[in-house]
């Protein structure tokens, strides 16, 4: 059995955010605030792969949608496609943590969210689905540029 590990930088690019209403004021949630569509941050991923099989480890931080510090931690398992022997394909899911100064005072909170990754060579672009949650979050579409270093 091979196993194959890389080191892989990440760096937040933009985020897309859904419409959301807060329901006491009937008043869409990014209508309230001033959304950061052009999040700033940084991150390292450790890949394991294991023919198709992907297994990642994440940690990294960026500041979120009000432009407050968030940080996120957490592993990934994933399913690699390479059609045509072009490009990578990977699906699956995402098992985190995050902090946010908005969300429980700054304590991690976990969450699962579903991911896909495209790429070629050493460059690929990560998509994530975050959903909304009550009034706290509206449903954003999150990218990022990754890079392998190693």
């Amino acid at each position: 059995m091979m196993i194959e590990s890389k080191v892989i930088v990440q760096r937040e690019l933009i985020s897309n955010r859904g419409k959301t209403v807060v329901e006491e004021t009937r008043t869409p949630v990014y209508e309230q605030y001033q959304f950061n569509e052009r999040n700033k941050g940084f991150g390292l991923q450790l890949e394991k792969q294991n023919h198709a099989k992907i297994r990642n480890y994440y940690v990294g931080y960026y500041l979120d949608s009000n432009a407050e510090d968030a940080y996120y931690f957490g592993s990934g398992r994933a399913h690699r496609f390479k059609p045509f022997n072009l490009i990578n394909i990977d699906t699956g899911a995402l098992f985190i943590g995050l902090s946010r100064k908005r969300v429980k005072n700054g304590l991690p909170f976990p969450a699962v969210l579903p991911y896909i990754s495209m790429g070629w060579n050493r460059l690929a672009l990560n998509a994530s689905f975050i959903p909304g949650v009550g009034d706290i979050t509206v449903p954003t579409l999150f990218f990022q540029a990754k890079i392998q270093i190693k």
